[in-house]
């Protein structure tokens, strides 16, 4: 027998889930700790080392706000922002106006998503960053010069769907629409 046998061994399922346990651990301690100690702040304002510092940020609130989101003034690619629904293509498209300030489209005209902060819902141009779709095929694709597809496990994305369609876009299902014979 080789040294080399002598030194292999084989881990266990359970010793690899705690080892890797023990890295998300220990790396995310070091992070908070290098968080801590950081040496950070606004030159005007004292310095405080025992907690995480975030107090500067009730100081100029005008730097934490979001951007009003506008049309776009130059012409931008017509990109698609695709998925299947239930994928998290709303939330998505939340992010990306609210981050750019420029306004996201729709191929839909949800009435629900432009009074709750989607102006540009129904607008499928290049004045708006993207375009949500849902819909594939041919005629489809070739309306768009770029594409971003969002893809989400199939299982969550259909319970997502299935509470969309049972609660509206912020509600959930009721427990008795998950007994009925007939889900969708």
């Amino acid at each position: 027998m080789s040294w080399s046998t002598c030194y292999r061994f084989r881990f266990s399922s359970s010793a690899v889930v705690c080892l890797a346990l023990f890295y998300i651990v220990v790396f995310n301690g070091l992070s908070l700790y290098g968080l801590i100690k950081s040496t950070y702040t606004p030159v005007s304002l004292p310095v405080n080392r025992d907690r995480l510092y975030f107090a500067y940020m009730k100081y100029d609130r005008a730097l934490w706000k979001c951007k009003k989101p506008h049309l776009s003034q130059t012409p931008l690619p017509l990109t698609a922002l695709a998925s299947f629904p239930g994928s998290g293509n709303t939330w998505v498209r939340h992010i990306l106006q609210q981050a750019t300030g420029i306004l996201t489209g729709s191929i839909y005209n949800d009435k629900v998503l432009k009074i709750m902060g989607f102006p540009g819902e129904n607008i499928q141009n290049s004045s708006v960053l993207v375009v949500k779709t849902h819909d594939y095929g041919r005629n489809e694709t070739q309306k768009y010069q770029r594409a971003i597809l969002i893809l989400r496990n199939p299982k969550d994305a259909l319970l997502a769907e299935f509470n969309r369609l049972r609660g509206g876009h912020i509600g959930f299902a009721r427990k008795e629409d998950f007994t009925k014979s007939r889900c969708f």
